[in-house]
């Protein structure tokens, strides 16, 4: 009985034994799953932390990508109205080139108008003058020739009296001794010659 006992003893021993064996095997094994299921889950998590990463770096991208399609759209834009400006600008400054060059030439007509007219009132002047002073030269030429004639009309006058008075005095005092005659003939022919004179020069120097 004895015996027996020692033996379901040692038989319980062996079974607490493999029991707790048993036991520690399952531990280790839940150990291990749960580490497992820890390491499972940690990449799972690093790969949702990866993917937001991505999306968060792809979304910055195609904000990146927007911004400088706006930029550039608003850089072109910007440059299209800074062309445009240019060009109106450019267009204005010939206009005005174009309209000062009109007026300087509008002005150098009116200069060489200006000019021509003075030139022309100047000759037109000089002209007026020359006739002036010819037409004056005339006048006192006129006044001389007639002054020259009133006086040899007046001495051929003053001649013919003389020799009329002579004469006068010759019939008073009776014919002349026969020697005198040819003074007194030649005295009596002078004078119709010097009235002839007298009446026919104002009229040639006239003419």
């Amino acid at each position: 009985k004895r015996e027996e006992e020692e033996a379901a003893k040692k038989a319980d021993e062996a079974a607490a034994v493999a029991a707790a064996a048993k036991k520690a095997q399952e531990e280790k094994k839940a150990q291990e799953e749960a580490k497992k299921a820890q390491e499972v889950e940690a990449a799972r998590k690093q790969a949702e932390e990866a993917a937001a990463a991505a999306a968060s770096a792809a979304k910055q991208a195609a904000e990146k990508k927007k911004a400088e399609e706006v930029a550039a759209k608003k850089k072109s834009e910007e440059e299209a109205v800074a062309a445009a400006s240019a060009t109106a600008a450019a267009k204005k400054a010939d206009e005005a080139a174009a309209a000062k060059k009109k007026e300087e030439e509008a002005a150098a007509a009116k200069r060489r108008a200006d000019e021509q007219a003075a030139a022309a009132a100047a000759l037109a002047a000089k002209k007026a003058d020359e006739e002036a002073a010819a037409k004056k030269k005339e006048e006192e030429a006129a006044k001389k020739v007639a002054a020259a004639a009133a006086k040899k009309k007046a001495a051929a006058e003053g001649e013919a009296a003389a020799a009329a008075t002579k004469r006068t005095g010759e019939a008073v005092a009776g014919p002349p001794p026969a020697a005198a005659a040819p003074p007194a003939a030649a005295d009596s022919g002078a004078s119709p010659r010097a009235e002839g004179a007298a009446t026919q020069s104002p009229r040639v120097m006239f003419f």
